[in-house]
């Protein structure tokens, strides 16, 4: 089987956002999160514009992971109660949602493999951007949300040449992007977000997550660095711990990355921050999406 033309991977790209509109909608949230001129009414806006975001905002404003006792069916209401950053996440929650939880054929990767992947990425990326009083933490949730997002334009890619080609799970995930596709699920997704108007330090963060560590060091945004770090605890493909799994076993190299030594980071204190991810994302699927 041939690699994709340049011209199929484009249609694939244009058929990602004809399947996936919600990210475009949290690419500009982002943007209103940058102006400090926009505000509530701003965001509230944007919301409604999308009629199954509204709702499935409202949905998990509503649950039992933000503790409400009261119900409210207007989204104005729940920005209010929950506010604008909190709103952004959610937004970026739910995009993603809709947006992951789709078969991927080609990979072999099951919708609730798929979305639940990307949000321990997220979620774990939060939690150590947290821990450095440095990264910011929103950002970090968002990118690695949207880690895995190339998945998809790639995946649409081979089933427009017809299928047959699957990956076994066994050979390394970007080789066998790069050799039946030619590209990378990074290297598309950060094409996506570009058309999306994503932030640029998030573009580049999940165009760059497959570069060495001493590549990545030579681009200077801490959040690059950080999705480096973050590739390496949890590569691609490696799925999502059970709630009551044994603590996990990092590689004594990764206190030796980059951005672990500016930020102090030992291996503990790395799986500390996987644990608490692990909470986390127990929490999300108890409340907001079992």
């Amino acid at each position: 089987m041939s690699l994709p033309t340049k011209n199929q991977i484009l249609e694939a790209l244009a058929k990602t956002e004809s399947l996936a509109p919600a990210p475009r909608t949290l690419g500009r949230a982002l943007q209103l999160l940058r102006n400090p001129d926009s505000g509530l009414s701003d965001i509230v806006e944007l919301i409604n514009r999308d009629s199954a975001l509204a709702a499935d905002v409202l949905r998990c404003a509503n649950s039992a992971f933000y503790g409400r006792n009261t119900r409210t069916a207007a989204v104005g209401e729940a920005v209010q109660v929950i506010g604008f950053h909190e709103t952004i996440r959610l937004v970026s929650l739910v995009a993603i949602h809709s947006t992951t939880n789709r078969d991927l054929g080609s990979y072999g990767i099951a919708a609730d493999e798929f979305w639940t992947e990307s949000l321990f990425n997220g979620l774990f990326f939060d939690a150590l951007a947290k821990h450095t009083n440095n990264v910011d933490s929103g950002e970090a949730y968002t990118t690695g949300l949207l880690r895995f997002i190339g998945r998809l334009a790639l995946n649409q890619a081979l089933q427009d040449l017809g299928g047959g080609l699957f990956w076994d799970g066994q050979q390394p995930l970007v080789q066998w992007e790069r050799e039946n596709v030619g590209l990378t699920q990074a290297e598309v997704g950060a094409n996506l977000l570009r058309r999306w108007q994503f932030p640029d330090p998030i573009v580049v963060a999940v165009e760059s997550q497959d570069l060495s560590a001493e590549d990545a060091i030579e681009i200077p945004q801490a959040l690059v660095q950080a999705m480096n770090l973050v590739a390496r605890v949890l590569p691609a493909g490696s799925g999502v711990p059970a709630a009551d799994a044994r603590p996990i076993q990092l590689p004594a190299d990764l206190a030796e990355h980059p951005f672990a030594l500016a930020y102090g980071f030992s291996v503990e204190s790395l799986g500390t921050i996987h644990a608490e991810a692990v909470h986390a994302f127990a929490a999300i699927r108890e409340t907001l999406y079992r």
